[in-house]
């Protein structure tokens, strides 16, 4: 019995070795500007307001989580909440696509990212917006927040990250905040699948390995 059990087990823990090295694996798609020295400001919006990054989908491209650069300051955000909408049409955004939400704890200025699961599709334009729902004045203007932003305003020349996502504008919403007028961009990234493929060679050993291992068992059990 224990014989016939070992080659089935480490066929088995082959095949899972096999799906293991093929998985995707996650990588970081950062929308922020190559060139532009961003600054911190604490002027950022009243409860309600969000920040975002308007964008087009150069490829395909798949994503587990959106983040925001920022600080939380002195009765600052506890809770923040991403969405992708539809690009605009004109001055304003589309349908709602998908949004997550979660909390956080201050770790300073960092990226805080929310789990998100959203498949983009190429030649698609897009908005990603962040908001403050942990705080009595969302985002805030008295210096509650602190957030990382670019002086990037469309038509500024749009920019590529990656080969895979077009930079257009930054926005700020709702009309209050200036919508797609307003002059800043906010620090934004992607957490996003990547595919790891094996090269031929560790294919190779691998089968050969399956091949010595069902081999060896039918010997034992001759």
């Amino acid at each position: 019995m224990r014989t016939l059990l070992r080659p089935a087990l480490s066929v088995a823990t082959a095949l899972l070795l096999t799906s293991v090295l093929a998985a995707p694996a996650r990588a970081q798609l950062d929308l922020g500007h190559p060139t532009i020295t961003p600054f911190l400001s604490g002027n950022i919006g009243f409860l309600g307001w969000d920040r975002s990054v308007h964008f087009r989908a150069i490829s395909d491209f798949s994503i587990f989580s959106a983040g925001i650069k920022f600080e939380p300051l002195q009765g600052g955000a506890t809770a923040i909440r991403a969405t992708v909408r539809e690009g605009f049409v004109g001055p304003a955004r589309g349908n709602v696509l998908a949004t997550g939400s979660t909390a956080i704890s201050n770790v300073g200025l960092a990226f805080y990212d929310v789990p998100l699961s959203f498949n983009f599709i190429a030649g698609n334009v897009y908005d990603i917006a962040f908001e403050d729902v942990g705080g009595a004045d969302g985002w805030g203007n008295n210096g509650v927040n602190s957030m990382e932003f670019y002086v990037f305003n469309f038509p500024a020349q749009s920019y590529t990250v990656g080969g895979t996502a077009e930079v257009i504008d930054g926005g700020c919403f709702p009309s209050l905040c200036g919508e797609y007028g307003n002059t800043v961009m906010p620090h934004v990234r992607f957490s996003t699948a990547t595919v790891t493929v094996p090269e031929p060679g560790t294919y190779a050993l691998l089968a050969v390995g399956i091949g010595a291992m069902a081999l060896v068992g039918r010997r034992r059990r001759i």
